[in-house]
């Protein structure tokens, strides 16, 4: 993405790992591939140190796996796993309308009503 706005650090960060993050979750890259920092250094026009800062992030999160003399791979989804967190967050939805809802009151978080 040769001409992408310059952006401070952190939020440099942020863009890049929102849009991997998404990149991998959609499936554009396809389990199995090779990510390269070089390219994506030169696409997202920053240094290497922000794309392993966030391939790091990722790899964390099990979205990628380093693998030594490799390169960074997408790692395959394990479908149960969705499943328990696609779960987790339906339950986790209420909980966090509710406390929105407080905040937009001007409750602070964590008080009880």
């Amino acid at each position: 993405m040769v001409g992408a706005p310059r952006r401070p650090r952190r939020r440099r960060f942020d863009w890049i790992y929102n849009t991997l993050r998404d990149r991998i979750c959609l499936l554009d890259y396809t389990p199995g591939s090779r990510l390269s920092e070089e390219e994506l250094a030169r696409e997202f026009d920053t240094s290497r140190t922000p794309v392993r800062r966030v391939l790091a992030r990722l790899e964390s999160e099990g979205l990628v796996e380093s693998v030594h003399g490799v390169g960074t791979i997408i790692t395959d989804p394990d479908i149960q796993e969705l499943v328990q967190i696609y779960h987790l967050r339906l339950e986790l939805a209420p909980l966090e309308r509710n406390e929105l809802r407080l905040n937009r009151r001007g409750i602070p978080l964590g008080v009880q009503i």
